[in-house]
Parts: structure tokens; sequence; C-alpha cells
């Protein structure tokens, strides 16, 4: 992540929408949609993916969709009341905010809700992508 970090610089994300995991019927997890700067957002995932895969670790197979979870769902929810719920605040949008660092996080799922803990952290380098092109350590890194 270190070495990753050194060659992307910030970039800038919003979430719109709402939607659950897996299905409506037997939603486990709220989220929001991710946009904005996404193309940035899925080339840091698969840069990080493939630089991972080097060091051992299996790839997710899955197509990556950015996502904001909101919030896990404990126990059962009416299904059309929830789609009601879904539909009313779809238009929801949040403010944009700057992707500055990346942050490496442990979720431990606890009966009183997930707890999270920072395992590492790294900031993006700072200026534009050709600013990085004169610096004299502008090489690829691995």
């Amino acid at each position: 992540m270190h070495e990753l970090s050194g060659s992307q610089t910030a970039f800038t994300l919003e979430s719109k929408g709402l939607g659950v995991f897996p299905t409506v019927k037997k939603a486990r997890v709220l989220w929001s949609g991710i946009h904005g700067d996404v193309d940035r957002l899925a080339t840091l995932q698969s840069d990080l993916d493939k630089r991972l895969a080097g060091i051992g670790f299996v790839p997710d197979n899955r197509n990556f969709k950015g996502h904001l979870t909101l919030g896990r769902v404990k126990g059962r929810i009416d299904g059309k009341t929830l789609a009601s719920a879904i539909t009313a605040c779809g238009s929801f949008a949040s403010a944009s905010w700057a992707v500055e660092r990346l942050v490496l996080f442990k979720s431990d799922l606890k009966p009183t809700g997930a707890v999270y803990s920072e395992l590492f952290a790294a900031d993006l380098a700072i200026g534009a992508p050709e600013d990085r092109s004169q610096r004299p350590d502008a090489g690829e890194r691995i």
C-alpha cells in the first residue's frame, strides 16, 4: 500500500443512491453507491490487487463495484417496506470528499456491531501525475 500510494494522487468521490446486499427480501447490508472519479478508484483497486497477488494474495474475481456500507441488518425486515424506504430515499447524494489516503482496516463483526481497527495508512502523492515524472524516484515500484 505504501509503495502504491506514492504513485497515485488524490481524487474526489461522492456517494449516491441506496441499495442492499444480497436482495431486498434477504437484506443484510444497506449501502450507498460510489460516484465521481470512479475510474481512478477502480485503477487503484486493480493496481493494489496486482501487487498483492505478487506476494501471494488471491485476487477477487468479481467486478469491482465501490460502495459505502451504511449499516447491517439484524433479523428480518419486510421486503416491501424496505423497498419503499429505498425508493423514497433513492435520490440521496452526499457531498463530495477528497480521497487522500489508503487505509487498511480490520473488521471484527460482534453481536453488538462491527468494530473497525486501523492497521495501516499511507498518504497519496501530492500533485498531478505529470509532476511525479520529474521526481528522481519516479520509476515503477513493486
